[in-house]
């Protein structure tokens, strides 16, 4: 996974360009093939071709990076603000905990869970709410606010997670089928009778 918009970009260039010489190698082997003789890897190697796709298409988003940093950062930053400003320990203990929960729901896959963690959090920001009463603090809970509501959409986008679940899961699948398929296919090239070579009887 990487940590940058342009490594990702740069990772996901050089894999559509191996992918792109895969395809024009494909497309050689398909001149000069047998009717039906490639249609099995060819099944393979278009279903191999729309995951692949789908996985740089996410990576390359970077939602749920671009989420940490922000909680870790300007969020972590903007709670601390607003926990100096808050007279209440209560309210300053529901400033932290929130900001806890940034973190687990950033890395979650289920929606579920996404929203189990969103509704606890908006319990606290109800408590949170009912102790702003200073200017310093209303400003500060706003920025804080505007943050999160940021680090709640990028994570929600999920792409780095999706993309991750996708690679470990239906790209390895179709992978492995695609290999059996080109196994197959060089089997069966093998097995065919050459020109001038005797036929074993049966």
């Amino acid at each position: 996974m990487a940590i940058t918009d342009e490594d990702s970009q740069k990772f996901a260039d050089k894999a559509r360009a191996e992918t792109a010489k895969a395809e024009q190698a494909h497309r050689e082997l398909e001149k000069i093939s047998k009717p039906g003789e490639l249609d099995a890897f060819s099944k393979a190697f278009t279903e191999l071709q729309r995951v692949d796709k789908e996985v740089l298409d996410l990576a390359v988003k970077n939602t749920n990076l671009k989420a940490s940093a922000l909680a870790f950062g300007p969020a972590a930053a903007a709670a601390k603000e607003l926990s100096a400003a808050l007279q209440e320990c209560e309210a300053r203990v529901a400033v932290w905990r929130l900001v806890a929960l940034l973190p687990p729901h950033i890395a979650e896959e289920s929606d579920a869970k996404m929203e189990a963690m969103e509704a606890e959090m908006a319990q606290l920001d109800r408590q949170i709410q009912r102790s702003l009463d200073n200017e310093a603090a209303k400003t500060a809970y706003g920025k804080f606010s505007e943050l999160r509501a940021q680090i709640i959409k990028l994570s929600r986008e999920n792409t780095n997670v999706r993309s991750l679940t996708l690679s470990l899961t239906q790209k390895r699948n179709v992978t492995a089928a695609c290999q059996d398929a080109w196994a197959a296919l060089q089997q069966a090239i093998q097995n065919e009778p050459m020109p001038g070579k005797a036929v074993s009887p049966r």
